[in-house]
């Protein structure tokens, strides 16, 4: 278990990436699909993403965004910790910052994601990082990875909501972040 020292300061220098790298810079258009009994339509036409004339708007890409996937979720370990958010439009951030004797950065990715049938699908992700305690960033660029998948599971223990997210299979070992309610 992390000591509460040691989560704070992190749970300081990713609010301070955060804020630096900040939200408003993702950048990317996606509304939910009505193929899904849980999405919503949040085109802003009131009409599920088509056009005037009924014809599909081309600037819009249909997502399914499983609304329990939603918000923002905190991994803190010894030397590491991760904040990732999902947003309602189909994008996603996640910031991690590593301190110590091996690694002292931050990273930031981003890009857009659709959560369905129990899989996250990430697409079209770039990322930035900072070597100076998130005081300067690179600029965005093509991950090495720009797509993949993951599992992922969203349940309830003694400690809080958590959310696991695994490319392989969900195990009872794997790590369980925490959503953060503030």
């Amino acid at each position: 278990m992390t000591s509460p020292k040691k989560f704070a300061l992190f749970t300081v220098a990713i609010a301070a990436s955060v804020a630096v790298v900040g939200t408003a810079a993702i950048g990317c258009k996606a509304v939910t699909s009505n193929d899904d009994e849980r999405a919503t339509k949040t085109d802003g036409t009131g009409n599920g993403g088509e056009g005037v004339d009924g014809g599909t708007d081309p600037t819009v890409t249909p997502t399914a965004i499983d609304p329990q996937l939603v918000g923002t979720w905190s991994l803190v370990t010894t030397g590491a910790a991760s904040q990732t958010t999902y947003y309602e439009d189909g994008t996603w951030l996640i910031v991690v910052v590593a301190r110590g004797s091996i690694s002292d950065i931050d990273v930031a990715r981003k890009g857009n994601y659709r959560a369905e049938g129990g899989r996250i699908y990430y697409s079209d992700a770039v990322s930035q990082t900072s070597k100076d305690q998130g005081k300067t960033w690179s600029a965005w660029a093509p991950s090495a990875t720009q797509s993949w998948e993951e599992l992922y599971v969203i349940g309830t223990d003694e400690y809080g909501e958590y959310l696991i997210a695994e490319e392989g299979e969900i195990t009872e070992d794997s790590v369980k972040y925490r959503r953060r309610t503030e």
